[in-house]
């Protein structure tokens, strides 16, 4: 269903019959957007509160190199806001990922300013569709968490 709100920003909603999984709900949102031939797609989770800036500075990144596939937003904690929750994923020597900065400071400047990462978290990232159409949607094995692993390892 297509709508628009208050300030006249069109918007798509996915309704589900049923909890399909993170994964599997967002490739849907995914796949209108590039149907729809969106050079890009935002994701964010339904409890994520953004600053007025938070668009811009998406899209201001992404926007400085062809090879970016994602931007990563630095996410505070929910029930402590001056703590971080995930400022992009690292990838470790063992093969595993692990969220940036969890549980650190939100003033640390190192999470403040663009970086290489890893993985973007979905719950507030920006996405290029081109590379979705080269490497496929998130994996729907995945039913709520590291669904965007795949794409790395």
């Amino acid at each position: 269903m297509s709508k628009k709100n208050n300030e006249n920003i069109e918007y798509h909603l996915i309704a589900n019959n049923s909890n399909l999984g993170f994964s599997k709900a967002v490739n849907q949102g995914i796949e209108l957007v590039v149907n729809r031939g969106s050079e890009y797609v935002c994701l964010l989770n339904n409890d994520v509160e953004i600053d007025s800036n938070f668009f811009n500075r998406l899209f201001n990144t992404i926007n400085n190199d062809k090879k970016i596939f994602s931007v990563s937003s630095k996410m505070l904690q929910y029930d402590n806001p001056d703590l971080i929750d995930d400022a992009g994923d690292e990838y470790t020597l063992l093969g595993w990922t692990k969220k940036s900065g969890d549980g650190l400071d939100k003033s640390i400047t190192r999470y403040s300013k663009p970086r290489e990462i890893f993985s973007s978290c979905a719950g507030a990232a920006l996405y290029r569709t081109s590379i979705f159409n080269e490497i496929g949607y998130f994996d729907e094995n995945f039913f709520c968490i590291y669904g965007r692993c795949r794409y790395w390892v």
